[in-house]
């Protein structure tokens, strides 16, 4: 991109080129998952409550699941990562689970504390835009728990228009 003046004479001026960098927040569900195990919801229409508030986001389910996984492509375009870890409020009293988020494989970005039902965290990541990254929930009681991210969301710099899948 390039800026043009014109002066008051009528003589004109031109900048030398310079690049804009214009980050966003998508929705994770817009990065199809390339694994995920079973029982994993991450859609536009997923809709669950934590702590009340209700939320669209990533959901672990399922009575015979007890840790769950989705490895998402970003392709070195995402600086931060953000939303809201819980467990949703259907879960059994009792119950826990903890999250993860890894980058490239290898590099623990955020781990969750213990989630009960009627708590929430919100929390924000910095990345050093990985190529890949992974969510990774577990229960750790005895009763069911179902682990959620409500309002998932990574801070990216595709082009305008462009779309992340």
């Amino acid at each position: 991109m390039r800026a043009l003046a014109t002066y008051r004479d009528g003589e004109k001026a031109r900048s030398t080129a310079f690049r804009i960098t214009t980050l966003r927040w998508f929705d994770l569900h817009e990065f199809r998952p390339y694994y995920a195990t079973a029982n994993i919801s991450n859609s536009e229409c997923s809709n669950e409550s934590i702590a009340g508030n209700a939320y669209v986001g990533w959901f672990g389910y399922g009575p015979r699941t007890t840790a769950w996984e989705s490895r998402h492509t970003p392709g070195r375009h995402c600086t931060a990562f953000r939303g809201v870890a819980g467990v949703i409020d259907r879960s059994d009293d009792g119950s826990s689970a903890e999250f993860k988020i890894v980058a490239d494989e290898m590099t623990v970005v955020y781990q969750s504390p213990v989630l009960t039902p009627g708590s929430a965290y919100p929390f924000q990541v910095s990345l050093a835009r990985p190529y890949r990254i992974a969510i990774q929930a577990r229960m750790t009681s005895v009763a069911l728990a179902s682990p959620a991210i409500g309002a998932p969301q990574l801070l990216c710099d595709y082009a305008t228009g462009a779309s992340p899948s």
